[in-house]
């Protein structure tokens, strides 16, 4: 990787709705694990959080680690335990239900899809989701945990 590519993906560039879509950990959780040390995202002149890259791939092994946690701890309770990863998306045209998808996402229901199409980062995030045909396409991940408790002899 060259010394560009290093910095580029250490730079903060994804507000908390981006880095919560594109990573499918919510923005309560993101502000959580801040809390608790897990993540430290850089912070603009004002103040707001801004995720990089580097970030993203830390989430990423964070929410892998606690699904496999959690797991084995239900395992050594005797749980029979299953884990699937779910990957599925969600394809709209009509701006209402994505805007309003957007909206829940950012747990802000004032910025609207208008507004968010030009405010950068997240336009140029926005630009990359939407289809030649205006609809936009959001990829979503789901760790869904199944278990039997063991019945005592």
């Amino acid at each position: 990787m060259s010394q560009e590519s290093t910095e580029r993906s250490g730079r903060g560039v994804y507000g908390i709705s981006v880095a919560a879509e594109l990573s499918g950990v919510g923005p309560q959780t993101l502000r959580l694990y801040e809390e608790r040390g897990l993540l430290s995202p850089m912070r603009s002149p004002g103040g707001t959080r801004r995720y990089s890259d580097d970030d993203l791939v830390r989430l990423e092994r964070i929410t892998g680690l606690l699904a496999e946690g959690v797991a084995a701890a239900l395992r050594a309770a005797g749980a029979n335990i299953g884990v699937q990863v779910l990957r599925y998306r969600t394809r709209s045209a009509d701006r209402a239900v994505v805007e309003g998808f957007l909206q829940r996402c950012a747990f802000d229901d004032t910025v609207s899809l208008d507004e968010m199409e030009v405010r950068e980062p997240l336009a140029a995030y926005l630009a990359g989701l939407r289809a030649a045909d205006g609809s936009y396409e959001f990829r979503h991940e789901v760790h869904l945990m199944t278990w039997e408790q063991a019945v005592p002899a």
